[in-house]
């Protein structure tokens, strides 16, 4: 296996692409000298992965942002043509390489999109009835809360008031006028303490477990979070609800689809890399590294 590829090479294939006729395009932008057309920009496009080129797409400012970029790469490029810098021999192999690794992705790409994925719908059932939890929609929350501040008050006082909300409460007073009252949220003016649904695993953990023994109206003990002290009063509560497997079946299978083709691509570059023709001059690799010793003066008598 060779490192080298003859430079002659790339300079007939961009000859051959100079010389055939342009397809129909739209310029972009212009500055007189170059000009930024779709092929331009399509081609920059393919630099984004595939999951984001959506996205991308739906911001003007965006694009703008990358037809000015490519203006300005054109007309750099322009003037170092004209300096002949695309002459200097460590320019030319830059371009080579560059020329090279957008091939390879290429080719890589074109590999994975031949290579033939099997049938996973029976592996992607068994996944979905070994974790029920994960295709599952979680146990939510209707909460209210009364918080109390533990950064300006001692732990035990912060206890304390809770535990005096709480009486208050259980004797009769309104839970939206024991907030006012006493609670140290600063959301509080604006909810009268009311959470509204949330999944356990959006909840500090000591405040969902506290949540899951209560039931509706019921208020819990003084519970302790990195938020502080808390008097918490269940509203409603969901159950965990499990997914059908036929709405989670796509999911699975695109998810085991895109492992699959991971593993096969690296058995394509574990072959490459294992390719018994590749010779490695260790020696002359080893000479490029930087010589890191003592100063030159070092050992000189002071």
């Amino acid at each position: 296996m060779t490192f080298e590829r003859p430079l002659r090479f790339l300079i007939a294939l961009t000859l051959a692409f100079a010389a055939a006729p342009a397809a129909a395009t739209t310029v972009l932008a212009t500055n007189g000298e170059v000009s930024v057309t779709t092929d331009d920009f399509e081609a920059e496009m393919l630099r984004i992965p595939k999951a984001q080129r959506f996205e991308f797409r739906a911001s003007a400012q965006r694009l703008a942002k990358m037809v000015e970029s490519i203006l300005i790469t054109k007309t750099l490029a322009a003037a170092a043509r004209k300096n002949g810098t695309d002459r200097d021999p460590l320019a030319r192999k830059e371009i080579e390489l560059n020329a090279d690794k957008v091939l390879a992705r290429w080719e890589r790409e074109r590999r994975e999109e031949a290579i033939q994925v099997p049938d996973l719908s029976r592996r992607a059932r068994e996944i979905y009835l070994a974790n029920p939890d994960k295709y599952s929609i979680p146990a939510s929350y209707h909460t209210s809360h009364i918080l109390i501040d533990t950064k300006c008050r001692s732990r035990d006082a912060a206890f304390a008031r809770a535990a005096e909300a709480r009486r208050e409460i259980l004797a009769g007073m309104d839970f939206a006028a024991a907030v006012a009252r006493f609670s140290d949220d600063p959301t509080a003016p604006r909810n009268k303490g009311d959470l509204g649904f949330l999944a356990a695993d959006q909840l500090a953990a000591e405040f969902a477990q506290a949540a899951a023994g209560l039931k509706p109206g019921e208020l819990s003990e003084p519970v302790q979070t990195q938020f502080g002290v808390h008097i918490i009063r269940m509203v409603e509560a969901r159950p965990r609800q499990p997914r059908r497997f036929e709405d989670m079946k796509g999911a699975i299978v695109d998810e085991l689809r895109q492992e699959y083709v991971r593993l096969k691509s690296d058995e394509i570059m574990n072959a490459i890399r294992a390719d018994p023709a590749i010779k490695v001059n260790s020696q002359a690799i080893d000479a490029l590294k930087t010589q890191v010793g003592p100063p030159a003066d070092a050992t000189k008598p002071r």
